[in-house]
């Protein structure tokens, strides 16, 4: 109490910290500008979300990461991961605990030069489902079969882009990508009975 009344909050602050008082240490390095120690207070204290905080304003990134892992803090995980540089793992982490707007957020910074950006691509089409968002995942998975062709884009992807159009009520649009991806694969699970269905569909809404 005296260093602190006399203005020394970091030599209060050792002494806290020695005597295992370790909130009050925390504070006490924060005024002193050494964030690092009190992320090392705040950590000692069980508090990791402060401490992720503390190390995150020191520039203690990996750090910060570890302790938002310890606290589950998801939202400031994912944040960090991404200040990181690592935004395919800050997705990967926010949609196992199935936050959809981290996961978005996230996946959105993926870039095109990154080799998992494919699965990257795939992983916000669900996301942008999840969160209802069928303009979205209709535009992200247009934009991966288009990339490579209709003819060569993975028959998953057709398969989801047809899906994604009859969603959005382009039924005709969707009965031709099936169409081509029976034409591709002829024996793919029930694509004869989905034309159908659409064909069927379109000339009810357009009598």
């Amino acid at each position: 109490e005296h260093y602190e009344a006399c203005g020394h909050p970091l030599d209060a602050a050792e002494i806290h910290g020695a005597l295992n008082r370790f909130d009050r240490a925390a504070e006490l390095f924060t005024e002193a500008g050494e964030l690092a120690r009190a992320g090392e207070m705040w950590r000692a204290d069980g508090q990791y979300s402060k401490a992720g905080e503390a190390y995150e304003r020191a520039n203690r990134l990996d750090t910060a990461v570890e302790c938002y892992c310890k606290a589950e803090d998801v939202l400031r995980w994912t944040v960090a991961l991404d200040r990181r540089g690592l935004p395919f793992e800050a997705a990967q982490v926010a949609i196992e605990y199935e936050n959809w707007e981290c996961a978005i957020r996230s996946l959105q910074q993926v870039s095109h030069s990154d080799p998992n950006y494919a699965t990257a691509s795939n992983l916000l089409v669900d996301a942008y489902q999840r969160v209802g968002q069928i303009d979205l995942a209709l535009n992200k998975i247009e934009e991966l079969v288009n990339a490579v062709g209709i003819e060569a884009a993975p028959l998953e992807s057709c398969d989801r882009l047809g899906q994604l159009l009859e969603a959005s009520g382009q039924l005709d649009r969707s009965i031709h990508v099936l169409e081509t991806l029976r034409g591709r694969d002829a024996d793919y699970p029930n694509i004869s009975t989905r034309i159908e269905a659409l064909r069927k569909q379109a000339n009810e809404e357009a009598t």
